[in-house]
């Protein structure tokens, strides 16, 4: 596990590139990861809150309500 918190990072730098696929796929995998480890994710929280923040302004509305919905899953699931 720890070997994919290393790799947020470069979650972040894909986030980046011009394809909304590229971006969805992006916050798809974080979204996949948070269903299946939440309860495990220690420190990498920041990380994967940042990639969530960029997909907040997202221009495509599919990213930005996925985005939104894992955020009201974490939210639900862990406080």
């Amino acid at each position: 596990m720890y070997l994919f918190f290393s790799q947020i990072s470069n979650f972040q730098f894909f986030f980046s590139h011009r394809s909304s696929t590229i971006r969805d796929m992006v916050v798809r995998c974080i979204t996949h990861f948070v269903d299946a480890q939440a309860k495990n994710i220690r420190s990498g929280w920041k990380n994967i809150f940042s990639v969530f923040q960029m997909a907040a302004v997202d221009t495509d509305v599919q990213i930005v309500e996925l985005a939104f919905q894992t955020c009201t899953l974490i939210v639900g699931m862990l406080y």
